[in-house]
């Protein structure tokens, strides 16, 4: 497919060529344009097919390979969702910025007067951490989240320019430097915009390898560990309050994953699953989806003193057999 992309490409290149030399000289006739506009649109159209083609084997290929480790062994739950992301990511710039962005340098800012003095002046925040505002000078806004920036200018040009009002907005935000480490998909540094969060991150480098854990994905901020992320709280509640939002040097850590269970049978949600310590056999059944108070269930657990493997039958409304 790239090799007929190539040379299509190279054959309109030339016959662009020539009816450029051709007709260097002279005026084209109409006849002539309307037959060269054809050709165009003919060439057009046929490289957008096989440039759409060749664009998607790209961005697939490598999805395409993980969805294939998962038919030859099983995946834990979760595993999946990173095997048809898209190999680039682009955060969109009409995001809102919220209101606890923190400014640094790099973000852009445009600042309005209005009232005696009319003035627009747009500016990125220095290495300093300042922005020069007109008629006053620079002032710190690094480490200063959008409202404080906002209250820190307004105040200072109501009081040194009288009957001087202020709006501010943002333009450009900056890009962020991040690493993400351990069992990750593609381990390595990144470079990101500074309003993604955690799992924005882990959706643009591929997530998890097979042996990640998808439970105990750590944040880690100037060598300390602040946020501890539950992939299964996003996939399986909607919950998203610790999803936080990454800064300058932030290290994403995914460890090895420890613990896993398989559920088969008539359930809504059969697969293999990792669970943590602590975590019983009603938590588990939870996580395959509600199943009917008489339905039978059989658990096979490993002997850990004869090595050998166990069955037993649990009764779902006995709560002491469901630790």
């Amino acid at each position: 497919m790239k090799k007929n992309y190539l040379l299509k490409l190279c054959i309109y290149l030339i016959s662009l060529a020539s009816c450029l030399t051709i007709y260097s000289e002279e005026e084209l006739t109409p006849a002539q344009m309307m037959a060269l506009k054809e050709l165009s649109e003919q060439s057009d159209s046929e490289l957008t097919s096989d440039e759409q083609d060749y664009q998607e084997f790209l961005t697939f290929k490598e999805d395409e390979r993980r969805k294939e480790e998962c038919k030859k062994q099983e995946c834990v739950f979760g595993y999946s969702l990173f095997s048809s992301v898209p190999l680039t990511f682009a955060l969109s710039s009409d995001v809102p910025v919220p209101p606890s962005y923190t400014l640094g340098p790099g973000d852009q800012l445009r600042v309005e007067y209005y009232g005696n003095e009319n003035l627009t002046k747009e500016g990125y925040i220095t290495r300093t951490g300042t922005l020069h505002l007109p008629l006053l000078g620079p002032v710190t806004l690094a480490g200063l989240t959008f409202t404080e920036a906002e209250t820190l200018i307004s105040n200072k040009v109501k009081t040194e320019l009288i009957g001087t009002n202020t709006f501010i907005t943002l333009g450009e935000l900056r890009s962020i430097n991040i690493y993400v480490l351990g069992s990750a998909y593609k381990p390595g540094a990144y470079t990101i915009s500074a309003l993604s969060t955690l799992t924005n991150a882990l959706f643009a480098t591929g997530g998890v390898n097979r042996n990640g854990s998808l439970r105990n994905i750590e944040v880690k901020r100037n060598g300390k560990t602040i946020q501890t992320f539950d992939f299964y709280d996003l996939v399986i509640k909607g919950d998203t309050s610790k999803d936080i939002r990454l800064e300058q040097g932030d290290t994403i850590f995914i460890p090895l994953r420890n613990n896993s269970a398989k559920i088969v049978g008539s359930i809504p949600r059969a697969g293999l699953f990792e669970f943590k310590e602590g975590e019983t056999i009603k938590d588990l059944i939870n996580f395959g989806g509600e199943v009917a108070r008489h339905s039978k269930i059989e658990l096979s657990r490993i002997n850990k003193t004869s090595a050998k493997r166990d069955l037993n039958w649990i009764n779902l409304n006995d709560p002491s057999q469901l630790r």
